[in-house]
C-alpha cells in the first residue's frame, strides 16, 4: 500500500460495516498491496469473503484492506489493530519494486507473530523472484492452467482438468486451509466436501484471472501494417533446443482487426499462415522462396533463443499493386517478441513502408547515380563476394546456406533499384533512345538467367554440382557485363554533369 490519509483515499463509515467490524470472525486476513495491484487486492477479498455464504453460511472469514479505514480514523493505529488481530497476512507481489508500506505491514506483522506458531505470513505472487524477506515464509506461485494440446475449451474434459489443476495449485491449496480453520469448530461434518473443493478451485481460478489481466490495456495505435506470428510452447521449446531453424507453415499469422496489413500479400480478413504467405510470394516472383522471409524468420528464430538480430536489410514488393509513382516496396521490421507463461510467444512484425531514395532532383542524374552505386556494390557484394562456390569440398550446409545468400542478395538489388526511383520513366530520361532499348533487352536476360539459378538452387532433386554449375555460369556471364554497364553509366552520367 502507498501513504495513508490522503484525500479521496479514506470511505464513510456505514453501519453495515459498523456490525461487520464487531464480528468476532474465527479468521482474520490482513492483505497487504501496493496501489498498483489494488484491483488485484479487491478481488482476493471479494473472493475469500463470499466463503461465508457460500460454503461457511456465516462470516467466520474477514479480510482487511486499507479501503476499510474511516474518515477521521487514525490510519496508524488501525493498520497496527489490524496487523495484531490478523491470523494470516497474505501479501500481493507481481514483481514491481516494494513499496514502503508493504514492507512495514509485513515487518510489523512478523514482529508481533514472532513465537505465535506456524507462520502465517503468505505471498501470492506471479514472478520469478520474490521479496527476499519473505523466503522464508509460505509463497503461493499464481499460474494458470494451459490444457494440452488438442483439448476442446468448455468440454467436460477441459473443465474437470482445469478445476483439478486450480484445486491442487498452491493456491487452492492455501484457501482449502483457510476453510479448514474456518470450520474446525463450526459445522465440518455439515460442509460437503464436493462444495469445498469446488469453491477452492474457483477462487484460485478468479484470483489467478485477476494477476493475468492486470492493468489491461484499453486501445492502442498501430503506425504502420503490423502482423504478430504466434509460436506455439512446443515450437519455442524446440527452438530454444536447437532442434528447429525454420518456422512451420501452419505457424498462424493475425494482424490487428480492420488493418488491411494482409492486402499487402494480396489477401483479406486479419489471419493467415506463414506457408500461406510464401505461397503468395511464390506464385507471384520467379523465385520459391522469398529472401524477406528467409531473413525475417532467422531474425524471429535469434529472439527466441534471447539473442539480438541484426538489422533487416531485405525488402519486398506489395502483391498486386504497384505502379511508377507508388511501388509500395516494404521493409519487414521484428519489433518485439512477446512470452507468455505457458512458454508461447508472440513475434511482432510492422512493415515500412521504403523511403524515397532519390539522390537529385532530376530524375534522370538520379537514377544514373543510382545505377553507379548499386552496380559498384553489386560487382563485389554479389559477382566478386567471398563465396566458395568453386570448392568442390564444400560442406553441404556451408554450400546451402551461401546458395540462399546469393540468391537474397539479387533480390535485395532488385528491390533497391525501385527504392533509388529506378523505373521506365526515368531510365527514358537518363539514356537515349538506342541505348535505352539495350538496356531492356539486357533486363530480360537478366530475369531469365536469374530464373534458372532460382530454380536450380531450389530444387531437391538437383544435385550440388548442377547447382554450383548454375551459379559459377550466371557469375561468369554476368561480371563482365557489369563491367560494360558500369561503363556505360559512368559515361552518360559524366556527359550529363557536363552539359
Amino acid at each position: 500500500m502507498t501513504t495513508l490519509g490522503v484525500p479521496g483515499r479514506v470511505r464513510r463509515r456505514t453501519a453495515s460495516a459498523d456490525r461487520a467490524a464487531q464480528k468476532d470472525e474465527s479468521v482474520r486476513i490482513f492483505i497487504s498491496y501496493r496501489r498498483e495491484d489494488e484491483r488485484i487486492a479487491r478481488i482476493v477479498k471479494t473472493r475469500l469473503e463470499s466463503l461465508n455464504d457460500d460454503i461457511l453460511g456465516e462470516s467466520a472469514i474477514f479480510c482487511f484492506t486499507d479501503q476499510g479505514i474511516y474518515a477521521g480514523e487514525d490510519w496508524k493505529e488501525r493498520l497496527d489493530q489490524e496487523l495484531r488481530r490478523a491470523n494470516y497476512l497474505i501479501h500481493i507481489f507481481t514483481g514491481q519494486e516494494e513499496s514502503q508500506w508493504c514492507t512495514w505491514e509485513m515487518s510489523r506483522f512478523e514482529v508481533m507473530h514472532d513465537g505465535g506458531g506456524t507462520a502465517r505470513l503468505c505471498c501470492f505472487h506471479e514472478a520469478g523472484v520474490i521479496p527476499k524477506m519473505l523466503a522464508s515464509y509460505h509463497t503461493c506461485l499464481i499460474k494458470p492452467f494451459m490444457p494440452p494440446e488438442g483439448t476442446v475449451a468448455d468440454s467436460a474434459n477441459f473443465v474437470e482438468q482445469e478445476s483439478a489443476f486450480y484445486l491442487e495449485s498452491p493456491c487452492g491449496q492455501f484457501i482449502n486451509q483457510l476453510i479448514s480453520g474456518a470450520v474446525s469448530e463450526r459445522k465440518s461434518g455439515a460442509v460437503l466436501l464436493k462444495a469445498i473443493n469446488k469453491h477452492c478451485a474457483d477462487t484460485a481460478r478468479e484470483i489467478t484471472k485477476a494477476f493475468i489481466d492486470g492493468d489491461k490495456q484499453i486501445g492502442e495505435q498501430v503506425m504502420h501494417p503490423r502482423i504478430w506470428l504466434d509460436l506455439k510452447p512446443s515450437l519455442v521449446q524446440r527452438i530454444q533446443a536447437n532442434a528447429e531453424s525454420r518456422l512451420p507453415s501452419e505457424t498462424v499469422v493475425s494482424t490487428d482487426s480492420g488493418s488491411n496489413a494482409l492486402q499487402i500479400f494480396g489477401m483479406g480478413g486479419n489471419q493467415t499462415t506463414w506457408g500461406a504467405i510464401r505461397e503468395a510470394f511464390r506464385m507471384h516472383s520467379q523465385s520459391s522462396r522469398a529472401a524477406w522471409m528467409d531473413e525475417l524468420e532467422r531474425a524471429v528464430i535469434m529472439a527466441t533463443r534471447k539473442q539480438i538480430p541484426p538489422p533487416s536489410e531485405l525488402t519486398f514488393r506489395r502483391i498486386e499493386a504497384t505502379t511508377e509513382q507508388s511501388p509500395d516496396i516494404y521493409r519487414p521490421v521484428l519489433t518485439r517478441q512477446k512470452e507468455f507463461r505457458s512458454r508461447r510467444q508472440k513475434s511482432y512484425v510492422v512493415f515500412m513502408r521504403a523511403r524515397d531514395r532519390k539522390l537529385a532532383s532530376d530524375p534522370g542524374t538520379s537514377v544514373l547515380l543510382a545505377l553507379i552505386i548499386m552496380a559498384s556494390r553489386f560487382r563485389y557484394e554479389v559477382l566478386k563476394g567471398n563465396w566458395s562456390f568453386e570448392n568442390t569440398g564444400i560442406e553441404r550446409h556451408v554450400f546451402y546456406r551461401q546458395a540462399h545468400q546469393f540468391i537474397e542478395l539479387i533480390e535485395k538489388a532488385e528491390y533497391e533499384s525501385v527504392e533509388f526511383g529506378v523505373s521506365d520513366s526515368a531510365l527514358a530520361a537518363a539514356f537515349p533512345a538506342e541505348t535505352l532499348q539495350s538496356l531492356r533487352e539486357q533486363g530480360g536476360v537478366w530475369y531469365a538467367d536469374k530464373a534458372a539459378v532460382c530454380r536450380i538452387v531450389e530444387d531437391i532433386n538437383e544435385e550440388i554440382p548442377a547447382k554450383r554449375k548454375v551459379i559459377l555460369d550466371f557469375i561468369e556471364k554476368w561480371l563482365p557485363r557489369n563491367h560494360q554497364f558500369l561503363n556505360a553509366f559512368a559515361q552518360q552520367f559524366a556527359e550529363r554533369v557536363k552539359h
